[in-house]
């Protein structure tokens, strides 16, 4: 790139090493941007997966999904940790989101589930018995979208406590 010529080499040479410098800087922020909240497979699936299924059944059970997903959170910590494996907060942090996630999907399927068993008894005749599965139904799907959104939120500050 050069704009004068030989008349002024210096502004050619200042204006090259700008443009170096600054390619530099955007490699290395994209390289740091690249590490925070790294998803490691190796790492993390396991104890997603253990801390998802277990707060997601103690919080259908129980009917305490705040709580269960900070348990879940806790407890994908705590296998990570378990396994010797050193992250940073961050990435703790991504680890709990997901596996409240997790446990807010399983809480919400089998809440839908075990609330259906519950209501079949109760109605007295078949239009009921659809209406009543119907509003489950509904119900049900609009607990697995907010135990998704809490779930996340609630189980990486499980996580990070």
């Amino acid at each position: 790139m050069e704009l004068h010529g030989d008349k002024f080499p210096f502004i050619n040479l200042y204006i090259n090493q700008t443009i170096i410098y600054n390619q530099n800087i955007i490699t290395k922020i994209y390289q740091n941007f690249g590490e925070i909240m790294m998803f490691r497979s190796d790492i993390m699936l396991k104890p997603i997966i253990i801390g998802g299924v277990v707060g997601g059944i103690f919080g259908s059970i129980c009917n305490c999904c705040c709580i269960m997903n900070l348990v879940a959170g806790a407890i994908t910590a705590h296998f990570i940790k378990e396994s010797g494996a050193v992250l940073d907060t961050e990435s703790y942090a991504l680890a709990g989101g997901i596996s409240g996630a997790v446990a807010g999907v399983i809480s919400g399927i089998l809440g839908t589930i075990f609330a259906m068993f519950i209501n079949i008894p109760f109605a007295s005749s078949s239009e009921e018995m659809m209406a009543s599965m119907g509003l489950t139904m509904i119900s049900g799907v609009l607990s697995i979208i907010f135990g998704i959104i809490f779930g996340a939120i609630m189980g990486a500050v499980g996580a990070i406590l």
